[in-house]
């Protein structure tokens, strides 16, 4: 869509509002909250369908019940089945303390998300989604924090398994999770 440029005194229309303003952004799709749960279970399915080219969630809480504990996810299609192969991720961890580590995960069973997560509830992150709801190899782009500990990580992954993934499940190493979180879709201008 080609961008309009306004002059002095011209009317802002409802039809200029609805084409140039309304056309630009992030849809809200869904807010969620798991608590102390295995895993997400079926709050994250379902979700991809195609409507946007890319779609973003932002975590604002993740509470480990076992402090220390890695966060993980994994690809859902065809509504429930889980894509537990061919993962490919990594990232750059950095820690308050002046540390710095690499976690990756080379031809696996999820993708991590971070390295630990705290049992009081101050971790978050932040991720995007590529080519999901539709025939593609889906990525994710992602940061996540612990506002507790003091570390901060930023990475990607992918599944080499070509399907149409149209939800994920969020889970720990160990232990249940806690998540309240938000979908949002990159809206198509």
């Amino acid at each position: 869509m080609a961008v309009k440029t306004f002059s002095v005194g011209e009317v802002l229309t409802a039809s200029d509002t609805n084409t140039y303003l309304a056309n630009a952004g992030l849809v809200h799709i869904k807010t969620a909250t798991v608590t102390n749960a295995a895993d997400s279970g079926t709050t994250w399915r379902s979700i991809f369908d195609g409507t946007y080219n890319a779609y973003r969630m932002v975590c604002h809480t993740v509470t480990s019940h076992t402090n220390g504990t890695a966060l993980r996810m994994t690809f859902l299609y065809s509504t429930s089945s889980e894509q537990v192969t061919t993962y490919y991720s990594a990232a750059m961890q950095a820690k308050a303390a002046g540390t710095s580590s690499v976690v990756a995960v080379n031809n696996g069973a999820y993708i991590q998300l971070a390295d630990q997560t705290d049992s009081l509830g101050f971790s978050s992150f932040a991720i995007d989604f590529m080519n999901f709801g539709s025939s593609a190899r889906s990525q994710i782009v992602f940061q996540a924090a612990d506002g507790y500990n003091g570390w901060f990580l930023s990475g990607g992954g992918l599944v080499a398994t070509t399907r149409t993934y149209d939800g994920v499940k969020f889970f720990q190493s160990t232990g249940n999770i806690s998540m309240t979180a938000s979908l949002y879709g990159y809206r198509k201008a």
